[in-house]
This record gives structure tokens, C-alpha cells and sequence, in this order.
């Protein structure tokens, strides 16, 4: 399954009614029990199993492209659609370890995973809430990754079990939301990077900060983090406005 297959996912989960790509999904992959149980339309019940099986393929779902194309419009979309309540808890508990057990289980499994892809799809998918009043689970999920990699600057993702190297795709993908985020709000960004700024990669601070002014920018630029042969180095503290 490779970008053909994304875009047919993608397409049957925002139309699930209109979609011509099969006659009906539980051919494809069955609705758990449960779900059924639920008071869900029947178009809810296709969604459910178009997430399924979504989350059964990550592994194909292997490029930075089909994970762009298509994590938010399906899991961010999923997220808002069937699981507000576990997103509020999340957001009461704080960014923390025990506070992922809150969340889907599915999405517990993308945020904890080392896998790179996975771990891609996990903050990307955020993209869906951030117009919503769900955005601050946005900031407190990327926090939970700056968080990771801080506290262990030799993590590395793998890529089919093997380490890789660069994390360069993973913050990437978090200063893309966290700027996202501040076209919403200016304020609330500022915000965050004022508090963590100095615990996140220079990748990420630069992403965020791209709609900022440039002397703006650069005091968070100056007291973010810089890979250096696998160690991180922290530099001049941060100068208020």
C-alpha cells in the first residue's frame, strides 16, 4: 500500500458514503464489537474500520510524504470525531508518561513507539486539531516529545527495527505543528517556546518561529538545543522581550 492506497484511505474516510473505492468496508477489514455496540451512524462504523486499517499498515506508510498526505485527515479526524473525552483528560494530566495512558490505546501505541514513521504519523496527525478547541493537546504532545528526546539525547527512532541516525524528520514535523499552532494563536506559541524553547532542537525552534521577526526568532534559536556527535549542548539563556 503506497501513495494510491493512502489517498483511497483518505478519500473513504472523509466520504465514507460517496467513496467509490469499495462497496462496503467491513469486506475489508471487520468493525470490532464494541464499536458496533456504540450509538454510531453507519458512516462512523466505516471510519472505524478505515482507521483500523490505517493503523494495521503504518509500516507501509513509510515516507514522509504519505504520512503527511494523510495521518490528519484520518487519526487527527478520528481523534476529534470519537475520542473528545480522552483528550480533555490528557490535556487535565499534564504531558507526561502517565498521562499518555489516557489516551486511545491506538495512540498510546504511535506515541510510544521508536519507529520513525510511527512517531511522524503521532505529531502530524495533530494538524487536525489545532483549528479546533483541542489544540492544546497539540502543544502538550509535541512538549511530551521535546521532553523524550531531551531527557535521553542519544534516543534514536528506528526504521525497521534498525536505529536511525537522524531525527531530522521528527523535528521537523514538531516545529511544522507548533507554527501551525501559532497562525491560531501568536501568544500561546510565544508562550511555549519562552517555557521550553530551551529543551527543544534547533530544527524544531526554527520551524516554529518562521512567521516570527527574525530578532524574535533568534532569541529562541539562541537557547535551543544543537545535536553534536550525538550529545546536545545548551547554550545562552533565554532573553525576555
Amino acid at each position: 500500500m503506497r501513495l494510491t492506497g493512502f489517498i483511497a484511505l483518505t478519500e473513504a474516510f472523509l466520504r465514507p458514503t460517496t467513496t467509490s473505492w469499495w462497496s462496503d468496508t467491513e469486506d475489508v477489514v471487520p468493525v470490532d464489537d464494541h464499536i458496533k455496540q456504540l450509538d454510531y451512524s453507519a458512516d462512523d462504523l466505516r471510519r472505524h474500520a478505515i482507521a483500523k486499517i490505517y493503523l494495521a499498515n503504518t509500516s507501509h506508510c513509510n515516507n514522509w510524504d504519505l504520512v503527511d498526505a494523510s495521518a490528519h485527515k484520518i487519526l487527527g479526524e478520528h481523534l476529534i470525531r470519537f475520542h473528545v473525552a480522552d483528550l480533555a483528560s490528557f490535556v487535565l494530566a499534564g504531558p507526561t508518561a502517565e498521562a499518555i495512558d489516557l489516551l486511545p490505546a491506538w495512540y498510546q501505541r504511535l506515541l510510544r513507539s521508536n519507529d520513525l514513521w510511527e512517531t511522524r504519523i503521532s505529531i502530524v496527525l495533530l494538524l487536525k486539531l489545532l483549528p479546533t478547541e483541542h489544540y492544546h493537546v497539540a502543544y502538550a504532545v509535541c512538549l511530551y516529545h521535546i521532553n523524550k528526546f531531551h531527557a535521553d539525547p542519544l534516543l534514536r527512532c528506528t526504521i525497521r527495527g534498525v536505529p536511525f541516525e537522524s531525527l531530522d524528520l521528527i523535528h521537523k514535523a514538531l516545529g511544522w505543528v507548533l507554527r501551525e499552532a501559532g497562525k491560531h494563536d501568536p501568544a500561546r506559541l510565544t508562550q511555549f517556546l519562552h517555557e521550553h524553547a530551551s529543551k527543544a532542537f534547533k530544527t524544531t525552534v526554527r520551524y516554529a518561529t518562521e512567521h516570527m521577526t527574525r530578532p524574535k526568532a533568534k532569541r529562541f534559536l539562541d537557547v535551543a538545543q544543537r545535536g553534536v556527535g550525538g550529545s546536545v549542548v545548551v547554550v545562552a539563556p533565554l532573553l525576555e522581550e
